[in-house]
């Protein structure tokens, strides 16, 4: 328990003091996911985060919420609908860290549909996330965390449970880390045991009477 717990918890305290440069935050981000994707959350999970098997398609629609900013007027010319990411930051799974890959070299191809403006103080912009059916099982910061809300993109079947950038630790990692190191020690007991216990008789067994 101690080692699990030693290896789940280390990226908090290796990054816990690293400086953050952010950007002007000007506003709350929220998203809304649809599609072939499953999606998972919180409490188990820290950030959202969409799950989309290899040769599917899921809609994400980052929502920006300011109450003191004309979101009409930022978004107006940037992103262009049409226009596709051309990078992922891909998320190391030791120690939580990203690191930028080629989108195009992955099989992820992320454009943007549409842009839609409730009043000037919220602005819906939707995004189509392509997998391709050979496209590299792996999962992505897609959301600006820990600037932003963070939004993580999992391609393949289960969603990502190790750390998230600067030493996020998720309570799904420690569940399974310490049931997992739970089951090792129940097993490595009873195999001592039963072990033991026939040590115990066959020495029995050749003692002389």
């Amino acid at each position: 328990m101690i080692i699990a717990n030693s290896y789940t918890f280390w990226p908090a305290f290796a990054y816990a003091n690293t400086l953050i440069h952010c950007p002007a935050i000007f506003g709350n981000l929220s998203y809304d996911v649809k599609g072939a994707a499953q999606v998972v959350g919180a409490p188990l999970y820290s950030q959202m985060q969409l799950v989309v098997h290899p040769g599917s398609t899921a809609f994400e629609t980052a929502i920006y919420r300011s109450d003191s900013n004309n979101l009409t007027r930022l978004f107006q010319d940037y992103p262009t609908v049409g226009s596709v990411t051309q990078d992922l930051s891909q998320i190391n799974g030791f120690d939580g860290l990203t690191n930028p890959v080629p989108a195009n070299e992955r099989g992820v191809t992320i454009t943007i549909q549409d842009k839609t403006f409730e009043g000037i103080h919220v602005a819906n912009l939707l995004y189509g996330i392509s997998v391709d059916g050979s496209a590299t099982e792996a999962s992505y910061e897609i959301g600006g965390a820990p600037c932003w809300t963070g939004l993580v993109l999992t391609v393949g079947s289960l969603p990502y449970s190790g750390p998230l950038p600067f030493g996020q630790i998720q309570l799904i990692g420690v569940i399974i880390n310490n049931a997992t190191a739970l089951i090792a020690s129940t097993i490595a007991c009873v195999t001592l045991r039963v072990y033991l216990s026939r040590s115990k008789t066959s020495s029995s067994k050749n003692q002389p009477p």
